[in-house]
């Protein structure tokens, strides 16, 4: 409740001091430099820019302004908030920690400078680094294999061979945190590895599209210690593209791991025999059946035909240990349209088996 009270008055005194400051400040939106795009002149008190340097964090993007600015105001469109950042709050209570390329801001400050933003274009010499943060702890991945921008026009490629590692870093909860220095990478594609560098089976990789700086995810695998593999790739470098792979050892303790499941019959709401207006006649069976908790879901169907008897079996996907696994209390059904075919004898009936539901028809 404390905590509640806390967040709620720290959000209500934030909103009140943006109002506040930039009513006391007046506003004005400077003129940029038309010499210099790169730059823009800013008046002693609240100014609102279209910040055009690269995506930096704060006080590597503010460059020669860093002494004199007091805070800086960007809108959260998802959130629909006021979200602050100032020097004199706690890094856990900034409500960001970056300067993003092309995004608009209110930055208060206590004179008027000409400031010039750290270029959009420059390229460091390597790919930045990228850590695993696990608990309270920091962990810098492996720079593998990189294809890399050195000068415009110009770039190098250096392959690595498949690192070994011989210690392991737990993850709590499996969760994969991630962060990345710039520049940010537009994409991010993550997948584990068995130690000797096999890829493991079974496993759907995860591919984050603008990731930012920091990103995450909860693989489902069983316990065991694993490579977790980080192909990153950028569009855009100085003009030019790059790419780079990193590797982390970690071990996860399978959490998240799918459980064993066993096929059963799914237990059937309703069947009705329909026919379609064709020649000849097509015959299906509309079907829904159930999953009854969280834990089942549709598998598949079979249909066979011995002479007039059509069997239809209707699969669902449950837990081979049903007592070892905590499942919601989830009902849920599928509708299902099966064909049962047209090579059917006019006048003769036929009877259809659905789980433990029987139907029958006489055939036009």
């Amino acid at each position: 409740m404390h905590r509640i009270m806390f967040t709620i008055r720290l959000a209500a005194f934030t909103t009140a001091l943006a109002v506040i400051t930039l009513l006391a400040f007046n506003p004005t939106p400077p003129a940029e430099a038309a010499h210099d795009p790169q730059s823009v002149d800013l008046v002693a008190g609240a100014n609102l820019i279209s910040y055009n340097g690269a995506t930096l964090p704060v006080t590597a993007a503010l460059n020669n302004i860093d002494a004199i600015t007091l805070a800086i105001w960007r809108f959260d469109a998802a959130t629909q908030q006021w979200q602050a950042w100032t020097a004199a709050l706690p890094e856990s209570l900034r409500g960001f920690s970056e300067l993003e390329h092309g995004r608009a801001y209110f930055l208060i400050t206590n004179a008027a400078a000409l400031w010039r933003f750290p270029d959009a274009t420059e390229v460091p010499s390597q790919p930045p680094a990228m850590n695993l943060l696990a608990g309270d702890a920091s962990h810098e991945a492996t720079l593998s294999s990189y294809c890399w921008p050195v000068e415009p026009g110009v770039g190098i490629c250096a392959d690595s061979p498949f690192p070994m590692f011989d210690t392991f870093i737990p993850i709590p909860d499996d969760e994969v945190l991630l962060v990345i220095d710039a520049p940010v990478p537009d994409a991010i594609t993550l997948s584990l590895t068995t130690p000797d560098g096999f890829a493991v089976l079974g496993v759907d990789s995860a591919r984050i599209d603008n990731p930012g700086r920091s990103f995450s995810w909860t693989p489902s695998v069983a316990a065991g210690d694993y490579i977790l593999s980080a192909f990153a790739s950028w569009t855009s470098l100085g003009g030019q593209g790059g790419d780079a792979a990193y590797f982390i050892p970690v071990s996860l303790s399978g959490l998240n791991a799918p459980f064993p499941t066993v096929l059963e019959a799914a237990p059937i709401q309703s069947a009705e025999i329909v026919v379609a207006e064709s020649f000849p006649p097509q015959y299906f069976a509309q079907i829904v059946s159930a999953q009854p908790n969280g834990c089942v879901e549709f598998d598949s169907i079979e249909v066979t035909r011995d002479g007039t008897t059509i069997v239809v079996d209707v699969w669902n996907s449950a837990p081979a240990n049903p007592a070892a696994i905590a499942c919601i209390l989830l009902f849920r059904t599928t509708d299902h349209n099966v064909a049962l075919g047209s090579d059917f004898e006019s006048g003769v009936e036929y009877t259809v088996q659905i789980n433990d539901v029987t139907r029958s028809f006489v055939a036009q």
